[in-house]
């Protein structure tokens, strides 16, 4: 998906690291990596993570998660869930 990303100038805020190096030498792109401990995903996903997305507004949100039903999406932990609710809620558009 990242292929596809718009060569104008926006910002990105990720939890992976892998996303964030991906993109890190895209001049046209501000990208931040939000705090927190890493897991052996590469994806940071704990309490000081939540902390700091509720710092921003974000146009749009690519959400991903396990599985979808009905009800939504799901994932894996309480605090994988509860990072998404964030980002969910800080979101002008969700994806």
């Amino acid at each position: 998906m990242l292929k596809f990303l718009p060569d104008v100038s926006f910002t990105v805020v990720t939890n992976s690291i892998k996303v964030a190096d991906t993109l890190k030498d895209r001049e046209s792109l501000d990208v931040y990596l939000v705090g927190g401990k890493v897991k052996s995903t590469g994806n940071i996903t704990d309490a000081l993570a939540n902390e700091f997305l509720q710092q921003f507004t974000i146009d749009i949100c690519f959400v991903a998660g396990g599985g979808i039903s009905k009800n939504g999406i799901s994932t894996t932990t309480p605090e994988v869930a509860a990072l998404g609710r964030t980002v969910v809620r800080t979101s002008r558009r969700n994806i």
